[in-house]
């Protein structure tokens, strides 16, 4: 886990910067990550990394600037955990991860009640690839609602396609649709970020995913992996419900809902239940919940594509009985070795694999 870019800070400073437009400017403001979280320290990173602290250092931050500076020069070149950055900016700054690295307080995401119920209420809580190593998806979501206060945000960035060597768990759009439709929340923003499986083989193919057939013939047909990108507002403490993927029966629905929030929400009373079920309900209906991002939605070609879509696979046909031209070892040094773009390189694959 960690940082992929600086750009991070940018956006939790960002978030911050509105939060405490809301609280006050004597407010300290807490940040929760799940996963110790590390990023890689080039000299750009470490410019950044100090400007970002000191525009936000105060006389009480537990790491001076000083220190900061020094530890960036320790760690040129390597990676460093992001913990002392945020310590030298003021904030009040937890971790959490099971590894129990970089300061890290153990938390188990695979269960609610966990540990983090003794860690408090925070602005911000981060998400930068930690829940899909979590077999317990509803579990780890609940947690990031119960440690976040009302307003607080979440910023979630995990695998949806492709990460199929890497995490346990790679979540769909219908999830998180789910999650926020379902809780008091607001998705504040949202997008798909891919790249060429090529690019990241390790991630997404190796020889613990050979003994399901046909998962290496998937993947050589295969040209974007995608995480999915989501910034999600709480907007009160209302119960936490899990996602539910059910048909039309609205009594079997209802059912399900109160089932959820007993489980995650232990000791809740009825009249709190019936006050987040009917919530619930209404957000569902009206989908409110979409309004800051409702006008970047676009479905007015979905039909059109679909129906282009469906006719294409029926004119293209099937590819079952593809197979290499070379043995698996060439095969992984070439896809490694590969640094085309992701349309050219799709090109590439049928032409010397469809046979």
């Amino acid at each position: 886990m960690g940082y992929g870019y600086t750009g991070h800070f940018d956006l939790i400073e960002n978030l911050l910067a509105r939060r405490r437009q809301a609280l006050g400017e004597q407010e300290r403001l807490r940040i929760c990550e799940l996963g110790d979280q590390t990023i890689q320290v080039t000299p750009q990173a470490a410019e950044a990394l100090y400007a970002f602290a000191a525009r936000h250092a105060t006389p009480s931050a537990s790491v001076s600037l000083a220190d900061l500076r020094r530890r960036l020069d320790d760690h040129g070149g390597g990676s460093m955990h992001v913990r002392d950055v945020y310590l030298a900016a003021g904030f009040d700054y937890v971790s959490a991860d099971v590894n129990e690295e970089g300061g890290a307080c153990f938390v188990d995401l695979n269960y609610w009640p966990n540990e983090a119920a003794s860690l408090g209420k925070f602005d911000v809580v981060t998400n930068f690839g930690t829940t899909e190593h979590v077999a317990n998806q509803a579990s780890a979501f609940a947690t990031v609602h119960h440690l976040l206060r009302p307003g607080g945000v979440a910023i979630h960035h995990v695998p949806m396609v492709h990460y199929l060597n890497h995490a346990l768990v790679n979540l769909t759009p219908r999830f998180l649709l789910g999650l926020a439709g379902l809780n008091d929340y607001t998705i504040l923003s949202t997008y798909v970020q891919s790249h060429c499986i090529d690019q990241a083989l390790d991630f997404h193919y190796g020889p613990d995913l050979l003994f399901m057939p046909g998962v290496r013939e998937m993947l050589i047909d295969s040209t974007l992996a995608t995480m999915a990108f989501i910034v999600i507002r709480k907007n009160s403490d209302l119960a936490f419900i899990p996602p539910i993927d059910v048909g039309p029966d609205l009594e079997r629905f209802r059912r399900l809902l109160e089932r959820g929030m007993q489980h995650y929400n232990p000791g809740i009373s009825q009249a709190d239940t019936e006050l987040a079920i009917r919530a619930a309900m209404d957000r569902r209906a009206s989908r409110a919940f979409l309004d800051p991002i409702a006008a970047s939605i676009e479905t007015r070609k979905y039909g059109q594509r679909l129906a282009r879509t469906g006719a294409e696979l029926a004119a293209g046909g099937g590819h079952a009985d593809a197979r290499p031209a070379w043995g698996e070892a060439a095969w992984i040094l070439d896809r490694m070795r590969a640094h085309l773009a992701p349309s050219a390189l799709g090109r590439l694959k049928r032409r010397l694999f469809r046979r």
